[in-house]
């Protein structure tokens, strides 16, 4: 008897250990969620904006060099866009020795404000030597020194993310390993207990056997959900919506729910991308159907707003071998890349499709644009290679980015003019291992808005 009291008490100590263990894990989440991801989105999109900036500033010398008066509304929109994610990232709560390394931002921002101003004095006032000479030197060492904190800053949240996860990783292992501890030591306890009374063991064999088959369906059972614990979380917000009527339980568990699809998604997106030009992870396997079909609804506002017909053909099963963030980055860049260069073709549309060709998935993405340059196919995915008009912003890594992760994992890309009008942007992966694909290719596209 003192035995079995002993075993239960040991258990359920291990347990609710294991418990606050997985409360811990849960709470991780959510500052991460909080925290370190829109950090890193603030900060990336500043760095995005302070290139436009750039690019703006280029355009305004060129307009200079050619006698017509610079577009000061330009230069400042591209600057007010940089000041806001400024703002929204210094609204969000920061680590301990975050605001050391936001000091080098904001120092960075003034003596870019600063810059700017003189920019612009130069050039309504100032020779064009003079334009050329401020431009080269101190506009150029205000960009670079915010654009460097603004790296260091964003690296620094990164770095914040990849604890997180790993602390996550590290809980759940050792939840696990508590589980098969308990059970061990109960196992241990029920043995040394069976050789002090046999005789009140065989009288209660039959009740023994049940009590310890429900125990292994708990243990089995508690070991999944805390190595899982970020779907456990999810599972938990689901319900909680579901059974409750409170218009804020309601509004919160939306904002929970949205925030841990975002930190799944971006986190391994960052991750992969970080480690793409190394050996990335192996066993992924994106089904092509889902991520193209939420592409294209992600994407409709953007090409409804540009008057692009934005539409996906039939989508066979295809998996291709990579997790799905990765070909939802690759697929994004290139529908976002012929959105971008779509210019002011009478004919505004933009398809998606995908076929299995051998062991390989091909993704093409086939526009209605001006097609390419002469010449622009060989470098056109390395990274700076713009070709495109001063007034398209960008700085010329969205393709380099579709390469770096295509050929990460065994992939190719590739891209030319249509002879009818337009380019075709195409990404062929490896099919996901032990996933059966039909290639069957249909002609009519099906919009998905």
């Amino acid at each position: 008897m003192a035995g079995s009291a002993l075993t239960l008490a040991v258990f359920a100590a291990m347990v609710a250990y294991a418990a606050i263990r997985f409360s811990d894990s849960a709470h991780l989440a959510g500052v991460a969620a909080a925290n370190a991801l829109p950090s890193t989105e603030r900060l990336t999109e500043a760095r995005t904006h302070l290139r436009d900036l750039n690019s703006a500033m280029d355009g305004a010398l060129l307009d200079r060099m050619n006698g017509r008066p610079p577009d000061r509304h330009l230069l400042e929109e591209a600057q007010g866009r940089v000041l806001t994610e400024l703002a929204a990232y210094e609204a969000l709560p920061f680590y301990p020795g975050e605001r050391s390394k936001y000091a080098a931002v904001e120092a960075a921002r003034q003596g870019l404000a600063e810059a700017l101003a003189t920019m612009l004095d130069l050039l309504d006032e100032g020779s064009l030597a003079a334009v050329h000479t401020y431009e080269n030197r101190e506009w150029r060492q205000a960009t670079d020194r915010l654009d460097g904190a603004l790296e260091a800053t964003l690296l620094f949240n990164v770095a914040r993310l990849g604890e997180h996860v790993d602390r996550v990783r590290r809980i759940a292992q050792q939840a696990f390993l508590i589980l098969v501890l308990a059970g061990l030591m109960s196992l241990a306890l029920a043995i040394a207990a069976t050789a002090r009374a046999v005789q009140a063991i065989r009288r209660h064999e039959r009740q023994l056997e049940d009590r310890a088959a429900e125990w292994e369906m708990f243990s089995a059972r508690a070991a999944h959900d805390l190595l899982s614990p970020l779907q456990a979380v999810d599972l938990g917000l689901h319900v909680a919506c579901r059974e409750s009527k409170d218009e804020r339980v309601l509004k919160a568990g939306a904002l929970g729910l949205s925030a841990l699809s975002r930190m799944k998604t971006t986190a391994d997106a960052l991750l992969e991308f970080a480690r793409s030009g190394g050996r990335p992870t192996d066993g992924g396997a994106a089904n092509a159907a889902q991520v193209i079909a939420a592409l294209v609804e992600e994407l409709q506002p953007e090409a409804r707003a540009k008057r692009i017909e934005l539409v996906h053909e039939p989508l066979p099963e295809v998996s291709a071998g990579c997790p799905p963030g990765i070909l939802g980055v690759i697929l994004s860049n290139l529908v976002k890349n012929a959105l971008k260069f779509m210019g002011d073709r009478p004919e505004r549309r933009v398809v998606l499709r995908v076929a299995a060709e051998g062991r390989r998935a091909r993704f093409e993405v086939l526009d209605t644009g001006p097609g390419l340059p002469a010449g622009a196919a060989a470098d056109l995915f390395e990274p700076f290679a713009r070709r495109a008009p001063q007034s398209v912003p960008g700085v010329g890594l969205g393709l380099a980015t579709v390469k770096r992760l295509a050929e990460a994992y065994g992939g190719t890309v590739g891209a030319r003019s249509r002879r009818e009008g337009g380019a075709v942007f195409w990404v062929q992966l490896p099919l996901a291992r032990g996933r059966p694909a039909s290639g069957r290719r249909s002609a009519p596209a099906t919009s998905s808005a």
